[in-house]
């Protein structure tokens, strides 16, 4: 993972947080950042004190650090998927006391799912599948229930920076070409290989090789990708 995809998924991690605290129908539980150094003592002490928005005991939304995983079988293309998971802690016992928030941890389950199916962040669109919530039994506190929900989300790949597509045109037995990107060299071949950067450059119009002939032509520019290659066909 470079630098580029942590600080995308730690900022995943700190908005999700930041929605699930705003969350009309989460709020009643407190919710942690998994990674702002939370530990177990952490969701102990939460689930058993008033937490800060509506003095309620019982329930835990804590946001786990979100993975990458890339390569997916049968993905559309180049992608990394994102999964990003909240782990839902209730313990009963506060819970269905008199400050507990009296919602079942099933009920907060479907609230997660609903506030945040379909949700867009940044690039990137969350979708619950048939095997987004887990029942969890290690790593609870004495007495607690909890479901890990997790949502997952396709991040394709970013699109190259390259010029325009070079447009080729013959009229009179002339070709001309042209690219809108300011600065591009055009490259082109007629002996059918590819137009690469040490091809013969395109300066000005000339006469139409002889039928038949393969015209392909590409635009390089410094620092970008190579452009999309354009190709016309001299048939007579």
């Amino acid at each position: 993972m470079d630098d580029a995809e942590a600080k995308a998924l730690n900022r995943l991690q700190d908005d999700l947080e930041e929605i699930l605290k705003a969350s009309k129908v989460i709020n009643q539980a407190a919710v942690l950042n998994e990674r702002k150094g939370v530990t177990e003592s952490d969701i102990e002490v939460s689930l058993s004190t008033l937490n800060e928005v509506n003095e309620k005991v019982g329930a835990v939304a804590v946001v786990r650090m979100p993975t990458i995983r890339t390569n997916r079988e049968n993905a559309p293309g180049p992608s990394s998927e994102v999964i990003a998971t909240i782990r839902m802690i209730v313990t009963p016992l506060f819970n269905e006391s008199d400050d507990g928030t009296q919602i079942r941890i099933e009920e907060y389950t479907l609230r997660i799912l609903n506030a945040l199916h379909l949700l867009r962040i940044g690039r990137m669109t969350l979708h619950a599948t048939n095997d987004t919530a887990t029942p969890i039994n290690d790593m609870l506190p004495e007495g607690s229930v909890g479901y890990d929900i997790a949502l997952r989300a396709r991040l394709a790949l970013p699109k190259a920076n390259r010029p325009a597509e070079v447009q080729i045109t013959v009229e009179n037995g002339e070709v001309s070409m042209n690219v809108a990107t300011p600065g591009a060299i055009i490259r082109y071949t007629t002996d059918g290989s590819y137009p690469g950067i040490n091809s013969e450059e395109y300066t000005a119009p000339f006469q139409a090789p002889a039928a038949p002939t393969t015209i392909r032509a590409v635009a390089w520019k410094e620092n970008l990708e190579p452009g999309q290659e354009s190709t016309t066909q001299i048939t007579s």
